[in-house]
């Protein structure tokens, strides 16, 4: 009787620490603080399954499972291959892949502009529970691109992304309770929603003492210890 063959298996077979490299990179996308580097966690990715990228492709275009597709995906569009890494990444999105949705969301928001197209895919990667979608989406009612503009909305998904641990909403946030947009104005939350953000830096903190009181300075510094 034959043996039904699964695509992950054989690749982690060929190439050792496939796994653990598409953990890392799936866990590089889905929390990167403001815009995916597809280059750099690409090449990332290919130094730790420690093989070149023209093998893993030829491998990767006989694979099906869709989290194959969408790596294949990536790779061609780290090449430039635009019009490729966007029928594989409708392929993968058709089959109702989340990561693929939001990579195609991303595509039609920058590589190939259309809002429309862009929030369809967002909201649909969104409607599984993904993340980075419900930050996507949440810009799309911000500013009204693809959808009607609601600012309420916007702030609802900015606060489902965060609490699913997509921390690039945490500015988002921290300025929708700055400035009273979605939500009422709480210059404490504001505050928390600023500590939150995993890349807080000497910017983050020039944003601070910009716009805060030396009161709500001194309550930065105890949030801190």
């Amino acid at each position: 009787m034959d043996t039904e063959i699964d695509d992950e298996n054989i690749i982690i077979n060929i190439f050792p620490n496939y796994e653990k490299a598409v953990k890392e990179l799936l866990t590089d996308l889905e929390t990167e603080t403001f815009f995916i580097d597809m280059h750099l966690v690409i090449r990332k990715f290919l130094q730790t399954t420690n093989s070149h990228k023209s093998e893993m492709i030829e491998y990767l275009s006989t694979c099906q499972h869709p989290q194959n597709q969408v790596i294949l995906g990536a790779l061609y569009l780290e090449g430039g291959e635009k019009e490729k890494s966007l029928q594989i990444f409708k392929k993968a999105a058709e089959l109702n892949d989340p990561f693929a949705q939001h990579m195609l969301g991303d595509y039609y928001s920058s590589k190939s502009y259309n809002p429309d197209a862009a929030f369809y895919w967002r909201q649909r990667a969104a409607s599984q529970r993904f993340p980075p979608s419900y930050f996507t989406l949440a810009r799309h009612y911000r500013y009204g691109k693809g959808v009607k503009m609601n600012k309420v909305n916007s702030f609802q998904l900015s606060l489902k992304a965060i609490d699913g641990g997509y921390l690039g909403a945490s500015m988002d946030l921290a300025l929708a309770h700055l400035y009273g947009v979605g939500t009422i104005r709480d210059m404490h939350k504001a505050i928390y929603y600023l500590l939150r953000m995993s890349n807080i830096n000497n910017f983050t903190y020039g944003i601070i003492e910009n716009i805060f009181t030396q009161t709500d300075l001194d309550i930065i510094f105890l949030l801190q210890y």
